[in-house]
């Protein structure tokens, strides 16, 4: 990463197959001025490197969950802030805003399930008696039980799970492992509860279609649109897009089972799809598709390229208040954060 110069320190276990970390704590002053790392391996050995200050933050890892990327701001000298993002959340940012940005990421795999997951296993870097000055953190393949399986070996030979969606009760069957990388899933499938005992879930109030491009988003890292089975040629029985209007609330869809269940990638990816569409409408349609997204709180978002920059949108605006004037009025006082948002990306703000 970055930083200054200084004392090299590296706390690389030497036997990487039982060692994990379990535990962070976050000293911070301005800048990060240590970090009191909790390790799983050698009886749960806990590695402090830097000095505490009374600004401190923590966060406990849990079972299954490890560190994939790591991303902050530092100068010439100093790492300012740190923000730790792992297979199942994120934690912090830590620390303050200055300096410049970087990332380390490990490699490979999907967002919530990589096949062959890339982890944190240590920290190693530079240190000074005041704070940490860099920290190139080092990543190790993780290894499974056995070396004569891969670690995606092991995922398919994982139990599965049935899911009963909807009000017809549609199957679906996902590994465990996969699904319980969202909160809600493990706290359902652990414990005393009956799910954990039957290994099934009942989702009747989400739709089908949203929980099976969730699923589909957890296995590969991005979903397919499904077109809606009206849109089949009843001449010959082809399936063919449905209209952009109809795509948009399907992606909406998406975004609020996301949202409901905190898989925080698919509402990011969920939100990129809904821009893309939407951005292809014009006139009233467009409208229509944003009042429906601002009832489930999905903000509209500037672009830099296409006819929804600030640019176009003063264009489209300027277009829409003589052609729909009533439209857009009774609109902005149902949804004033549309409306706030509208004027502050025409303003070449950021909303």
């Amino acid at each position: 990463m970055q930083g200054g110069t200084g004392t090299p320190f590296d706390d690389s276990p030497s036997d990487t197959k039982d060692s994990s970390i379990t535990k962070i704590v976050i000293h911070y002053s301005g800048d990060i001025r240590s970090l009191e790392v909790t390790y799983s391996g050698l009886n749960g050995r806990v590695i402090n490197r830097g000095s505490q200050t009374e600004t401190r933050a923590e966060f406990t890892l849990n079972a299954g969950e490890y560190i994939t990327k790591i991303e902050g701001y530092a100068t010439d000298k100093w790492i300012i802030r740190l923000t730790f993002i792992t297979n199942q959340r994120t934690h912090g940012p830590f620390g303050g805003s200055e300096g410049k940005p970087f990332m380390w990421e490990g490699a490979g795999g999907t967002p919530l399930h990589p096949a062959c997951p890339m982890r944190l296993l240590a920290f190693a870097g530079t240190i000074s008696g005041q704070a940490i000055l860099a920290i190139p953190p080092l990543s190790i393949v993780s290894r499974g039980p056995s070396e004569s399986f891969t670690s995606f070996t092991f995922h398919i030979m994982n139990p599965t799970i049935t899911l009963f969606v909807g009000e017809d009760r549609v199957q679906f069957y996902i590994h465990k492992d996969t699904l319980c990388q969202l909160p809600f899933f493990e706290a359902a499938l652990s414990g005393g509860f009956k799910e954990a005992s039957e290994q099934v879930v009942s989702l009747p109030e989400d739709n089908p279609s949203h929980v099976s491009a969730m699923i589909e988003f957890l296995y590969t890292g991005n979903y397919t649109y499904a077109y809606n089975p009206e849109s089949v040629n009843p001449s010959n029985g082809c399936i063919v897009p449905a209209s952009d209007t109809v795509e948009c609330m399907f992606h909406i869809g998406v975004y609020v089972v996301a949202s409901k269940y905190d898989c925080q990638g698919l509402v990011q990816i969920a939100t990129l799809h809904f821009d893309y569409v939407e951005s292809e409408l014009d006139g009233i349609d467009a409208l229509g598709v944003w009042k429906i997204a601002y009832t489930v709180d999905m903000r509209f978002s500037a672009r830099t390229t296409g006819p929804r920059t600030a640019g176009g949108l003063a264009v489209w605006v300027t277009t829409m208040f003589k052609e729909h004037r009533e439209e857009m009025e009774q609109a902005f006082v149902e949804f004033p954060m549309l409306a706030s948002d509208l004027l502050c990306t025409v303003a070449g703000n950021d909303v």
